[in-house]
């Protein structure tokens, strides 16, 4: 029975190794060894600091959203397989790409292909049994810890034209009837989507803002919660990333530009609707990934 998991990916820049799983054969290449991967399944460690009670039992309560974790921590157990001692250089050497660079570590176990990504360092044995170059160890230390899904969601808001405003229209001196209908147009519309989060962790998506849009861009989230940006978006697009509550602009920090920070988090196992409302000729991709920790 294989007790590692499947396939386990390096990528560091356009550079991919691939790392496999399961028992040792006689093909060259980087193997998992039986033991595996230490902190990937696991939780990192908890940053909550509790205050005993002056009187009475325990602790006072810490809520929810004040339960954080450190970063992570990753130990891959790896082998390098080769009867050729050229060979077997080649493939220690090959681990080379994790130095000096940040690594994403790909792990594809089962039903779940999820990723981190963070600096690494590598101790290679100076033991060589047969043909094998075994007890190497990758450490990685992934400053964000949630493991993430590997295949994201995506949809595309598209916005309401360079003569529209979104929302409802009221039409030529009419008004609205009530009861509302939206009818089934409404459940068609291009500038409306749904942030899924099948994860065990809160989602934090991200949203690609493209021009023209001359007011800049409001996105209603929820029930009540707005995000918007009150500067033009041009040629160069707009990111706006709900974990680090940032806009930025070719990698440039734009957040001066915010006039409201409603930045969505989709809990485990929700979702979030959201609706573009500014008009333009642009457009929005949407990107939210399932998350773990």
């Amino acid at each position: 029975m294989n007790h590692t998991p499947e396939t386990v990916e390096l990528h560091a820049g356009d550079t991919v190794l691939t790392l496999h799983g399961g028992a040792v054969d006689a093909v060259d290449g980087l193997y998992i060894t039986e033991d595996g991967i230490e902190g990937w399944l696991s939780t990192p460690d908890v940053k909550v600091t509790s205050q005993e009670r002056g009187i009475g039992d325990g602790a006072h309560d810490i809520p929810d959203d004040m339960i954080h974790y450190a970063a992570r921590t990753i130990t891959l157990h790896w082998a390098a397989v080769s009867e050729n001692r050229d060979t077997l250089q080649r493939l220690i050497a090959s681990m080379g790409i994790t130095a000096g660079r940040h690594v994403t570590i790909r792990v594809m176990d089962g039903e779940q292909d999820t990723y981190c990504t963070g600096y690494a360092s590598v101790d290679v044995s100076a033991s060589w049994a047969d043909r094998v170059l075994a007890k190497n160890q990758l450490t990685i230390v992934c400053p964000r810890p949630e493991r993430l899904a590997w295949a994201g969601r995506r949809f595309q808001l598209s916005s309401a034209g360079a003569g529209g405003g979104g929302g409802l229209s009221y039409g030529a001196g009419g008004g609205l009837a009530y009861p509302l209908s939206y009818g089934s147009v409404a459940v068609d519309a291009r500038n409306v989507g749904v942030l899924r989060n099948d994860g065990t962790y809160p989602a934090c998506p991200v949203f690609t803002v493209h021009g023209p849009m001359p007011g800049g861009v409001t996105l209603r989230v929820g029930s009540d919660a707005v995000l918007s940006y009150g500067q033009p978006v041009g040629m160069v697009p707009l990111v706006l990333d709900c974990r680090s509550r940032t806009a930025t602009v070719d990698g440039l920090d734009v957040s001066r530009g915010l006039t409201a920070r409603g930045f969505p988090v989709v809990p485990a196992g929700g979702s979030v609707p959201v609706v573009l409302s500014s008009a333009g000729d642009g457009y929005v991709d949407c990107l939210i990934r399932d998350t773990y920790m």
